[in-house]
C-alpha cells in the first residue's frame, strides 16, 4: 500500500527573529483532533513540511512511516439511486448544447449533512471512466450526493486538444449548477476534484474562488510527460481550499520530488498519498501482485477518510 504524507504550511510556528519555521512537529492524527493521548514528537531544524502520522502507525529505525493501510471510517453502505442528467451549456461547444452526466442520489437525500462530491474524468476518458464511476457509486452509498459528467471533447468524441481550458472550466461550472437545480435539495457543502485533467480543471475553479470544502487531485498532471523541469504549479498556489493529492509512484507526469518541492509553496492545507507502483492512470504492473480493484479500494479509502476529516 502507499504512504500517507500530510503537508501543511504551519506559518503560525515561524520564528519571528529568523522568519523561518524552526522545527517540524510530528503528532498522531487523533492527538491533533482531541488534544489528548500520547504524542510522538520529532524536531527537524528549519523544515517547512509537517508529517502527521496516524496513531499507532509503525516507524522504522530511522523514524520513517512504515506502510500500513488505513481502515475505512465508513464500514456500512446505504442504498442510492443513479439518474442520467443533461447538463446544459451556456453556449454550444463542438455543436453540443449539453453534456451528459450521472447524478448519484443517496437514500433520504436531502437530509443529513448534505455534502456533494463532483468528480471529473481525465484527458483520455469520459464519464464512464472506471475509477470515476467506482468512486461516485461508492460515495453515493455513503450518503454523499455525487456527480460525474462528460467534458465537451468526450461528449463529441473528439481529442482533448479540441477543448480550450476556458471551455473545460465552463463545462465544469455548468455541472456544478446542476446541483442547485432544486433549491430545496441544494447541497450545503461541496467537494470537487478529478482524475488527471479533471483535477487540474477543478483546481482552476477553486483558484477562481469557487467555494469548496475540499479539492482532491487524483494523478495530478504537474508537468508534461518526463519533463519535470517544465513544472506548472502556479494554479496550486492560487487555490485556497484544502487539497488532497493521490499520486502513483510511476506517474511520468508528476515527478515525486518536483511535486513535494512545489507543495512547500502552497498556502492551503495539503495532504499527499502515494499509490505504490501506479502510473498516471493508476494502473499497476503484474509484478506488483495487486489488482485494479485493490488500487481503487485504496484510493477510495484515502479519499473518504480525507473527506471525513475535512467535514469534522
Amino acid at each position: 500500500m502507499g504512504k500517507n504524507i500530510f503537508l501543511s504550511n504551519f506559518s503560525h510556528l515561524r520564528d519571528p527573529h529568523r522568519n523561518k519555521i524552526p522545527f517540524c512537529v510530528i503528532y498522531p492524527v487523533s492527538t491533533l483532533q482531541c488534544q489528548s493521548g500520547s504524542k510522538r514528537i520529532a524536531l527537524e531544524k528549519r523544515v517547512e513540511v509537517v508529517h502527521i502520522i496516524a496513531e499507532n502507525s509503525p516507524l522504522d529505525h530511522s523514524g520513517s512511516l512504515l506502510e500500513k493501510p488505513e481502515k475505512s471510517r465508513h464500514p456500512m453502505d446505504r442504498s442510492a439511486q443513479f439518474e442520467d442528467v443533461e447538463i446544459p451549456l451556456t453556449a454550444p461547444i463542438h455543436g453540443c448544447e449539453s453534456v451528459r452526466g450521472v447524478l448519484g442520489i443517496p437514500e433520504w437525500w436531502p437530509t443529513g449533512e448534505r455534502v456533494a462530491v463532483v468528480i471529473a474524468h481525465g484527458s483520455s476518458s469520459n464519464r464512464e471512466d472506471p475509477l470515476v464511476k467506482f468512486l461516485t457509486s461508492k460515495l453515493a452509498g455513503l450518503g454523499y450526493l455525487t456527480l460525474r459528467f462528460n467534458f465537451p471533447f468526450a461528449e463529441a468524441g473528439k481529442r482533448v486538444s479540441s477543448d480550450t481550458p476556458k471551455n473545460l472550466e465552463r463545462c465544469f461550472r455548468a455541472a456544478l449548477n446542476v446541483l442547485g437545480r432544486d433549491p430545496t435539495a441544494r447541497p450545503a457543502r461541496l467537494m470537487i476534484g478529478g482524475v488527471g485533467l479533471g483535477g487540474r480543471v477543478a483546481a482552476s475553479l477553486v483558484a477562481d474562488r469557487i467555494r469548496a470544502e475540499g479539492l482532491f487531485l487524483l494523478g495530478f498532471p504537474l508537468h508534461p510527460q518526463d519533463k519535470p523541469d517544465q513544472c506548472d504549479a502556479e494554479i496550486l498556489y492560487r487555490a485556497t481550499s484544502p487539497m488532497l493529492f493521490v499520486q502513483g509512484t510511476r506517474d511520468r507526469r508528476c515527478d515525486q520530488a518536483t511535486l513535494r518541492t512545489a507543495l512547500r509553496r502552497v498556502g492551503a492545507p495539503v495532504e499527499l498519498h502515494d499509490v505504490a507502483e501506479a502510473d498516471s492512470s493508476f494502473h499497476v504492473p503484474k509484478k506488483s501482485r495487486r489488482t485494479s480493484d485493490e488500487v481503487q479500494e485504496e484510493i477510495f479509502s484515502v479519499l473518504t477518510n480525507w473527506i471525513a476529516r475535512r467535514l469534522a
